[in-house]
């Protein structure tokens, strides 16, 4: 685990705040001999996440400059049909609004 991190820090790089209270609940939850594993795996969140940013930030460049993305990136589809029909079983009937497409954002 780095020493760069304090638990402030760690709290802070997490950009939303479910994630961030989330975060603080593992750590006041963990058992004294506990923290280490808890706070390394908090850790590896946050420097994946910064790792994911660099990466997207030279994504969106290459986009701004060319016009796409580089060939070697390529967007996944979402299946999300078992999550459809489950919800349109729950809905009332004549209530369901028309699915919306997803895609690759």
């Amino acid at each position: 685990m780095s020493s760069r991190w304090t638990i402030d820090a760690l709290r802070g790089a997490l950009p939303h705040p479910e994630a961030q209270r989330s975060f603080i609940r593992d750590v006041n939850r963990a058992p004294v001999d506990e923290l280490p594993a808890v706070l390394g795996r908090w850790v590896a969140v946050v420097e994946q996440q910064e790792a994911d940013r660099v990466r997207l930030e030279g994504l969106r460049t290459h986009y701004l400059a060319h016009g796409e993305l580089p060939s070697e990136v390529e967007a996944g589809s979402v299946d999300i049909t078992g999550e459809l029909l489950r919800w349109l079983d729950q809905a009332p009937l004549g209530t369901q609004p028309a699915p919306r497409a997803r895609g690759a954002a």
